[in-house]
């Protein structure tokens, strides 16, 4: 094998007259002209030695298009263009290509080189992590591990928050197979979990740790923020069964105002240390609507999540309607149990503090293809 496979490619290609050249192309989301035509075998070779690997996939269309705006009898006049040999295209890649069912070229016009190797990959393709409502100290974190190869296989995958390792776990994970009887293969997967306490903020790594063809999807990472409780504000004339669910949530604070009360506060009475994490409103103003209320609520706190307390039935303003059309967090129709409006409190604390750390898909150990 040639120790430069620059060379290699050079010299694979047949310069058959003084006036033959060649063009490099390189391509992956985008193609980038490498080098114009010329007969320098010298210069060719520094164009394709200074193409990088990249981990994206690849898409061919662009390439060819601009292969074919040059490939125009190069270096002639327009008037001599009939008389010289169409040019030649010559794509080396592995094969991943996204948009080969939109290429339209003949067999005659372009020849494939298949170059590289499959190699075997497994990868982390997908991590969340959350505290948990009830224990905000508690996390649990989930991971999706891929095997991109036709054998089944076995990996190590390893837990750690701020570089420190605090969990390694075996997981075992199917070989790669075919979607729904269809040409296309995916990957086999697994779900891995963890869970750990840490009572304060830091950097989670899900990482498999078996070596393999392509390292840049082995780890994912997400953020955990510090725990925190919920500071709530009820809106209500009276309801001390709502209060008492509320009391018995696992809150940093409960502040209790009529909507008398709420509707006398300026704007700037809500100072950052009154800042509320969410608002329940059992009772609206008495001059004013339900949903006009609500509108009020998001100008003077917009980023507290509203929770509507409302009855089921005759609703002649359409106020819960605007309201959900309006991205309201939660409603709760009377007559609720307690444990239903946890579970919403439990929703808006988990939208705040829940991190996803997705990573996309890489499919192939891919390189960046070359048109010549």
């Amino acid at each position: 094998m040639d120790p430069r496979p620059a060379d290699g490619l050079v010299g694979f290609l047949s310069f058959r007259g003084a006036r033959d050249q060649t063009m490099v192309i390189a391509f992956d989301k985008h193609s980038k002209v490498m080098c114009n035509f010329t007969a320098d075998k010298r210069q060719l070779i520094g164009a394709i030695e200074r193409i990088e690997a990249g981990d994206g996939g690849s898409f061919l269309g662009e390439a060819i298009m601009v292969a074919q705006a040059f490939s125009q009898a190069p270096g002639d006049e327009p008037a001599n263009q009939g008389s010289q040999e169409a040019a030649k295209l010559m794509l080396f890649s592995d094969g991943r290509i996204a948009d080969l069912d939109q290429i339209m070229v003949s067999t005659d016009e372009l020849t494939f080189h298949c170059i590289g190797e499959s190699g075997k990959n497994v990868g982390v393709t997908a991590m969340r992590a959350r505290r948990l409502y009830e224990d905000p100290d508690e996390v649990e974190i989930f991971a999706t591990v891929a095997n991109y190869d036709a054998e089944p296989v076995t990996t190590d995958v390893q837990l750690s928050i701020n570089d420190n390792i605090r969990a390694v776990r075996s997981v075992s994970l199917p070989a790669a197979k075919s979607e729904d009887g269809s040409d296309a293969v995916g990957p086999g997967k697994v779900a891995v979990s963890f869970s750990l306490s840490y009572a304060e903020a830091g950097v989670l790594t899900v990482r498999q740790l078996q070596a393999d063809s392509l390292a840049s999807d082995d780890a994912a990472w997400a953020v955990l923020a510090p725990p925190k409780r919920l500071t709530a504000l009820l809106v209500t004339r009276g309801n001390k069964v709502l209060e008492l669910a509320l009391k018995a949530c696992p809150l940093a604070g409960l502040d209790i105002m009529t909507p008398s009360e709420f509707d006398a506060n300026e704007v700037s009475d809500f100072s950052l240390e009154q800042r509320y994490d969410v608002i329940v409103l059992d009772t609206r103003p008495p001059d004013m609507s339900g949903y006009e209320c609500y509108r009020q609520l998001r100008t003077i706190l917009p980023h507290a999540p509203v929770i509507f307390i409302a009855r089921r039935g005759y609703d002649p303003s359409y106020t819960v309607q605007k309201a959900r059309r309006d991205g309201v967090e939660g409603i709760l129709y009377k007559p609720f149990r307690p444990s239903q409006l946890a579970e919403i409190l439990e929703k808006v604390m988990s939208k705040d503090q829940l991190v996803a750390a997705k990573q996309e898909t890489v499919t192939s150990t891919d390189i960046d293809d070359w048109a010549i």
